[in-house]
């Protein structure tokens, strides 16, 4: 069966008009065209979608899961995410010495590139980091700016925030809704990407996200082929860990180097956590890059206090900026024997080859499943009362 079979080409275009996705990408369960490996999507339709557009429809291929699971993604009944006026994302572009410059999400790619060239952004072949939050974060959270303060006093980069808080921020029980939303931010934002490097080839593109941030993050790496680096901040697990989810999910194909960072995967059913929260987790120990880093083997951090929600998720955007002004900090050679699952904790670890490092100074030849030890310091109870 063909993965978008079950859709007429007028119904997604319907579908991706209505998200007011003109730029000819389709996003998500019946608003994308993530073409599963081994299935035939025909040229003819490729090319009906093309001139519903006016420009070539790019090919969002996904990762390769069993065709049983793509068409169950397919047929469900998932909600839609929102259109892109409606959740109205927007960036913040930071440098040092310079004013802060906002862009809303109605600029098109030319237009953003030409704003990035007059402020100088493009200037000196600098690194491009874009960063954003999770559910029930915007482009205002605290953290974001920390982050983005440390970076800019480390090195001299531009510093981009994401905010989307118009389809993350949207209450605790529309989560669901949220990670639908990522994948029409991820797109919007690709769009961005793509046209930053046809504009500069040579410019280093970095996307660093929390949570449903990592997501998005992987969607607009998986849209664009223009990151050259992903960091995952305790990606997502709810609703990410299934294997279904893999043409949404960040993975190790969306950019040549994605590190993540596991601080929340797993918690043990009969915690107080487990009792008082919906889900006993909100990361994942599923491995999602070209390397990945296990923080107290990727659950339950030191020094988060056992009543918190959420203070091991949030211990990887800490760890993270701690990293920063830090190089040689977080060293490991700790390699994990075996690589976790979503239910299965790795803790068997052998000293293998040179060490590798987390955080901002993580390099590209760092590959695997890491184990890396943390200190026991109280992190956490700041963040117990917000969510991913």
């Amino acid at each position: 069966m063909n993965a978008l079979s079950i859709f007429t080409v007028d119904r997604v275009c319907d579908l991706v008009r209505g998200a007011g996705l003109v730029t000819g990408h389709v996003v998500g369960q019946a608003l994308s065209i993530s073409i599963f490996r081994g299935s035939n999507f025909l040229d003819s339709e490729t090319q009906a979608l093309s001139e519903a557009f006016g420009r070539a429809v790019p090919i969002v291929l996904a990762e390769k899961i069993h065709p049983t699971l793509a068409e169950t993604l397919l047929q469900s009944t998932f909600m839609e995410p929102w259109c892109l006026s409606k959740i109205k994302p927007m960036l913040r572009v930071y440098q040092r010495n310079r004013p802060r410059v906002e862009i809303r999400h109605t600029a098109d790619p030319e237009e953003v590139c030409r704003i990035f060239g007059e402020i100088g952004a493009f200037d000196g072949n600098r690194r491009i980091a874009f960063l954003t939050h999770g559910f029930i974060h915007d482009i205002d959270i605290y953290w974001l700016k920390d982050m983005k303060n440390e970076m800019l006093a480390q090195e001299d980069m531009v510093v981009v925030m994401v905010g989307w808080g118009g389809g993350s921020n949207i209450g605790v029980d529309r989560y669901d809704l949220a990670s639908r939303n990522i994948e029409v931010v991820g797109c919007w934002l690709g769009n961005y990407l793509r046209q930053m490097k046809r504009v500069n080839p040579e410019v280093q593109l970095w996307g660093i996200g929390h949570s449903l941030g990592a997501h998005l993050m992987g969607f607009a790496g998986k849209c664009s082929r223009s990151f050259d680096r992903i960091t995952g901040l305790d990606p997502a697990g709810p609703n990410f860990e299934r294997e279904s989810f893999g043409c949404v999910r960040l993975t190790a194909n969306d950019a040549p180097i994605v590190d993540c960072i596991h601080t929340d995967g797993y918690a043990a059913p009969m915690t107080l956590q487990a009792l008082t929260s919906p889900t006993n987790h909100f990361g994942t120990l599923v491995p999602m890059g070209t390397v990945d880093f296990y923080p107290n083997f990727g659950h339950s951090q030191p020094g988060c206090v056992n009543f918190s929600v959420i203070g091991s998720h949030n211990r990887s955007f800490e760890l993270f900026t701690e990293s920063i002004s830090k190089p040689g900090r977080f060293y490991t050679n700790m390699k994990l024997v075996k690589e976790p699952t979503f239910m299965d904790i790795s803790e068997e670890v052998k000293h293998e080859g040179p060490e590798v490092e987390m955080g901002f100074h993580c390099r590209g030849e760092a590959k695997g499943a890491f184990f890396i030890e943390v200190d026991q310091e109280d992190f956490g109870i700041t963040y117990m009362f917000g969510i991913p």
